[in-house]
């Protein structure tokens, strides 16, 4: 599964209180549930497509600690936006066109960059 669509499954199973789903099966139900899905918020907040939103690496480590606690209201849908991002990246790594003087043709990117 790629990471636009785990992501949209976290929120999803966010949506339904179900995160938990997402925990490893083979630990085999040996895990803190509560921890577990504090971790998978917290994961969404970082995946917030404006940087504006997602929190600060000083404020992930207190929320990973417990020192901070995390406000399920803060959590927003993804956006679309690191989609077309995804795109784009994919589109950087085709072949683009390279004209000498007299004739023109096509070169990795890697050599032409």
């Amino acid at each position: 599964m790629d990471g636009v669509r785990k992501r949209n499954q976290t929120w999803v199973l966010h949506e339904r209180n179900e995160l938990v789903v997402l925990v490893d099966a083979s630990l085999d139900g040996q895990f803190d549930a509560e921890e577990a899905c504090r971790f998978l918020k917290i994961g969404l907040l970082c995946t917030q497509d404006s940087p504006k939103i997602r929190p600060s690496m000083s404020n992930v480590m207190k929320m990973l600690t417990g020192e901070v606690t995390l406000d399920d209201k803060t959590i927003t849908k993804p956006g679309i936006i690191s989609d077309f991002m995804e795109l784009k990246v994919k589109d950087e790594h085709k072949e683009k066109p390279y004209q000498s003087n007299h004739t023109s043709y096509t070169m990795p990117s890697s050599i032409g960059s």
